[in-house]
């Protein structure tokens, strides 16, 4: 669903198996949608206009998530992610970069 055009999600919720997700390149401003996509492993949203991640906390099979060039500030719920290896965080006006040490420490690859 990469670049469609798409100002939300609506109906991703049915998608119970998906596994891989690029929704990248879109107008979201929400992921609310994905809070339960408990099988998703790779997920990308570069180009959005996304700036809460919390509802993506409670992904616990998520290796991968591409954020590049959005509007998040809170890394937060990114050490909620017990999977996660690798974070791409490029143009994200990162609100406590103290935190990305954190999630370094805790092995991930991060990208800023």
């Amino acid at each position: 669903v990469s670049r469609y055009g798409l100002y939300d999600l609506d109906g991703v919720e049915l998608c119970v198996n998906v596994t891989i997700l690029d929704a990248s390149w879109n107008q979201l401003t929400s992921v609310a949608e994905l809070r339960d996509a408990e099988k998703l492993v790779e997920l990308y949203l570069a180009g959005n206009s996304i700036y809460d991640i919390s509802p993506l906390a409670g992904l616990s099979s998520l290796e991968l998530l591409d954020l590049e060039g959005n509007e998040v500030e809170d890394l937060e719920p990114l050490l909620e992610m017990p999977s996660l290896q690798f974070v791409n965080l490029k143009n994200n006006p990162i609100e406590h970069e103290s935190l990305l040490e954190q999630l370094r420490k805790a092995g991930l690859v991060v990208l800023i």
